[in-house]
């Protein structure tokens, strides 16, 4: 899924970039459109799957408590930007790996985790710093 991501973002760049040639074409205005559309379903679908899917139980007790505020040295989602160094939780088994954010769309994160030649989509929500 996350391969299909980039590689839809790169099909739009390739679009926009004849659309500066050729303004008023038809079929490059709706490939536009459709990509876009496509790109933020695909984002949108990426993101609902790695949400966590574990049921939450608190007691009374449990409930009550709402910290303050959150580790200092963690970075807020508006911190983060390509080419920082990052642990990112993937989905498909929950464990988190080290590796450099390639692109940051709304809540979507591409990261290229160490290693691997492509990257992995995950969330905002899962990555932290690295130790």
């Amino acid at each position: 899924m996350a391969d299909e991501l980039i590689n839809y973002k790169l099909q739009l760049q390739q679009v926009e970039a004849a659309l500066t040639n050729s303004p008023d074409d038809p079929e490059l205005m709706k490939l536009k459109t459709d990509l876009e559309e496509v790109i933020e379903l695909t984002a949108e679908l990426v993101r609902t799957q790695t949400q966590p899917k574990k049921e939450i139980v608190q007691t009374k007790k449990e409930s009550s408590y709402q910290p303050d505020i959150l580790p200092s040295v963690a970075k807020t989602k508006g911190e983060w930007k390509s080419g920082d160094r990052c642990l990112a939780q993937l989905a498909d088994d929950g464990k988190f790996y080290e590796g450099t954010i390639e692109t940051i769309d709304g809540e979507a994160v591409a990261v290229l985790i160490d290693g691997q030649k492509a990257a992995a989509v995950t969330t905002l929500d899962f990555i932290k710093d690295l130790p």
